[in-house]
């Protein structure tokens, strides 16, 4: 599969933990890439990226975190075995999956925050260091998937496709994941997507 999908004029901008494995089954949507857009961008003439369609999926920092801590625990990366197996091991001492999650965002995330894509600020992929700004046609949210993919398959003329759930994760609503300190540590490492994205902490 492209990261740049020529044939349909389209780039899509997957952010990990946001659906885009769903939206990326799509035939004429295509991507197997956790690319910026910046470095998306080297991979288009500025005619190309001025005439294509460009898209992202972004999803409240909270409920993103969780989810990533459930995928690591659900599908083992072969390149993070560390993030991996502490989840498991969290898992094991604690037996509780929220108490296992703290443990993890304090002894875990602080060290890969900003280099593991599942766990990064979305904004490192939306916006382009260059210009400062988000460069993209449309940026679609996790919560609203379906009708804002709907809005996509609109965009480039075409009749709007159920999407599937791929990876879904045995896990209960975010909000039960986290106490007060926890919820106050990880908005401090997201400050800068809950601003751009207008996400409110505490609310789902």
């Amino acid at each position: 599969m492209c990261i740049v999908n020529h044939d349909s004029r389209l780039v899509f901008c997957h952010v990990p933990r946001t659906g885009g494995t769903s939206i990326e089954t799509v035939p004429w949507v295509g991507g197997n890439s956790h690319w910026g857009v910046g470095r998306l961008r080297d991979l288009c003439t500025p005619e190309q990226w001025a005439a294509y369609f460009t898209f992202a999926f972004v999803r409240n920092p909270f409920d993103r975190l969780v989810s990533a801590f459930t995928g690591y625990r659900t599908f083992p990366p072969v390149n993070v075995r560390e993030v991996y197996e502490t989840a498991q091991a969290l898992m094991e001492k604690h037996g509780d999956d929220r108490e296992a999650f703290r443990a993890w965002c304090r002894c875990v995330v602080p060290r890969w925050l900003a280099c593991d894509p599942h766990m990064k600020m979305q904004s490192r992929f939306v916006v382009d260091s260059r210009p400062g700004a988000v460069p993209l046609d449309f940026v679609g949210r996790f919560e609203t998937l379906q009708a804002d993919f709907d809005h996509v398959c609109r965009a480039m003329g075409r009749e709007p496709q159920p999407l599937a759930h791929h990876r879904r994760g045995q896990r209960g609503p975010w909000p039960e994941y986290y106490d007060a300190p926890m919820q106050a540590m990880v908005a401090s490492w997201y400050a800068e997507d809950l601003n751009r994205f207008a996400y409110a902490p505490g609310r789902e």
